[in-house]
C-alpha cells in the first residue's frame, strides 16, 4: 500500500467518502462539497491520484441523468488511515499507544462511550487468543 500523503484537496474528498459512507460519483463529490478548495473540473485528476495512492477503488456504476458513472468507495477507514498516518511503518512501544489512546479518550464527543468501547476491546482481546498461539 501507498505510504504518500494526502493533499488537502484529496483529504477533503477523503473525509467526504468516510462521512457519507456509501459509493459516490465524481459529479456526486462535486455537489457533496459546497466549500471545496478545488475546482469542480480538478475532480477527476484529484480521484485519480487518490486511486493511484490506494486510498480510494471504483466499485462500480450507477446511473446518473444521461449516463452511468463510475463510483469510489475508500480502501480504508479514517480510524485506519489515522494510524497509518501515526505509526508510518513503525512499530510503536507500548507507552506510546497507552498515550494515543488517552488523547483520543480526550478529543471523544463522549469520552465515556469511547472508555467503554475501548475497554470493551481490550475485554475480548485477552480472551481471544493470539495468532501464533493457534
Amino acid at each position: 500500500m501507498s505510504r504518500a500523503t494526502l493533499t488537502k484537496s484529496e483529504r477533503q474528498i477523503m473525509e467526504l467518502l468516510w462521512r457519507i459512507d456509501r459509493p459516490l460519483s465524481a459529479s456526486e463529490i462535486i455537489e457533496l462539497s459546497p466549500d471545496r478548495s478545488w475546482k469542480a473540473s480538478y475532480v477527476h485528476i484529484l480521484i485519480n491520484s487518490l486511486i493511484e495512492k490506494e486510498m480510494i477503488v471504483p466499485t462500480g456504476l450507477a446511473r446518473t441523468s444521461r449516463n452511468y458513472a463510475r463510483v469510489f468507495v475508500p480502501t480504508m477507514t479514517l480510524a485506519q488511515y489515522s494510524v497509518r498516518t501515526f505509526t508510518e511503518s513503525s512499530r510503536l512501544p507500548a507507552e506510546d499507544i497507552a498515550a494515543a489512546v488517552e488523547e483520543l479518550l480526550n478529543a471523544a464527543e463522549d469520552e465515556t462511550a469511547a472508555a467503554s468501547a475501548i475497554k470493551k476491546l481490550l475485554d475480548s482481546r485477552k480472551r481471544a487468543p493470539k495468532a501464533e498461539e493457534k
